[in-house]
């Protein structure tokens, strides 16, 4: 049986010691993935009387490539915080709470495993040392799968394996009351990645037994009876987040870092691009892997909006360097407590350094205009993303 795309997924934790596996938190579906190994050849040079080389050996190896999520209003946090670097949250009222991700010194290494349409059955690709780069939210005003935005994520990885078991949380030392109501003895359901919709098998688990709600950390309730008894214990699987996409028609704020407003912004497509520059080439003797990707560059955060060609602010924002503060906040329409799920993109510092509204045909005409993002020191950094949710904090 050849592999399916639709039998895949990813999961995911961010390590403490660079390369060293830990077993996964966070699980997503996705929309693609194409993170491959970088094969290095040496060849050998020697002459003697043939055509052909005499020899080809295996060079430094690493895995490099891209993978694409729906962006949604939860479930993303760690994903941005490893591409960021920096993460900390404010509770705005009850459980609501904001998420904030800034630049950092450091990128945290993660553990990723993937299941490549069930190829072996049952099993994932498990990638070690992975490093978030680069991330691409691209959106198109409309209809089709570009009107719910998109974001791609760049990684760089030390090893990788295949035919691994995908890490579940085993965990002993259980409770069971009122036939639901699980409670375990220490840990945490929530930093195991445990949440609604996550299964269970276990003795005392009836088949296909699902997480119904988690109540605190040490307390969550199936969906079915348990049935007690001594020794507790059940493996767990990680849940996938609830499905809150973030779509172009939920926009509350829309700036194009101009000071136009109003009926005079006519965004049709937006791609912003976070993009951390880390070294790929640390090879060294005695290892064929690469060591810890470090920084080697500044990072760039770019803002590319098309948009209908309305007014001339932007081309005179354009002509003399005017700096801008171009933003976009999105909120979901479903309620939660005492507010609303929102993401927010936001550069309080941007210059245009592209500008283009070409005239091209009978319609309307287009402009085409690229920001490039530098150092605020209110908001200590340069680009800003913002989750508002329900959520709680990352550990």
């Amino acid at each position: 049986m050849p592999g399916l795309g639709h039998k895949s997924y990813v999961q995911f934790t961010k390590e403490s010691t660079y390369g060293t596996l830990l077993p996964s938190t966070r699980r997503l579906e996705i929309i693609s993935w194409n993170v491959s190994p970088q094969i290095g050849a040496i060849q050998d040079p020697s002459l003697y009387a043939a055509q052909s080389r005499r020899g080809l050996y295996q060079g430094g190896m690493m895995y490099r490539g891209t993978f694409v999520v729906r962006l949604n209003y939860e479930g993303l946090e760690e994903l941005f915080r490893a591409v960021f670097g920096t993460y900390s949250n404010s509770i705005v009222t009850a459980v609501t709470r904001d998420h904030f991700f800034k630049e950092g010194s450091t990128l945290n290494s993660y553990t990723f495993e993937v299941s490549a349409g069930d190829v072996t059955a049952n099993t994932v690709f498990r990638l070690i040392g992975a490093k978030v780069t680069g991330l691409t939210i691209r959106g198109t005003a409309g209809v089709g799968t570009d009107a719910m935005l998109q974001a791609e994520f760049t990684v760089i990885a030390k090893d990788a394996t295949a035919n691994n078991a995908p890490t579940t949380p085993l965990v002993t030392g259980l409770t069971i009351s009122g036939l639901r109501t699980v409670t375990r003895g220490g840990g945490s359901w929530i930093v195991d990645g445990i949440g609604v919709g996550s299964t269970v098998t276990g003795a005392n688990f009836a088949a296909g037994a699902k997480v119904e709600s988690v109540t605190s950390g040490t307390v969550l309730v199936m969906d079915r009876d348990c049935t007690n008894g001594s020794a507790l214990s059940g493996t767990f699987t990680l849940a996938y987040p609830a499905v809150f996409p973030v779509l172009f028609h939920q926009a509350i704020t829309v700036d194009d870092g101009t000071p136009d407003t109003g009926a005079n912004l006519r965004v049709r497509a937006i791609e912003l691009t976070l993009e951390q520059p880390h070294a790929e080439d640390r090879f060294y003797f005695g290892a064929q892997n690469i060591d810890e990707p470090l920084r080697t560059d500044f990072l760039t955060a770019r803002w590319r909006l098309t948009q209908e060609f309305t007014t001339i602010v932007q081309f005179d924002s354009a002509r003399a360097f005017t700096a801008g503060s171009p933003k976009f906040v999105f909120r979901h329409p479903a309620a939660i407590t005492n507010g609303f799920r929102e993401f927010e993109i936001r550069s309080e510092k941007a210059n245009l350094v592209e500008y283009s509204n070409p005239i091209e045909g009978y319609g309307v005409l287009i402009s085409t205009a690229t920001w490039e993002a530098w150092y605020d020191t209110t908001d200590v950094s340069a680009l800003v993303a913002r989750f508002r949710n329900d959520l709680v904090a990352l550990p």
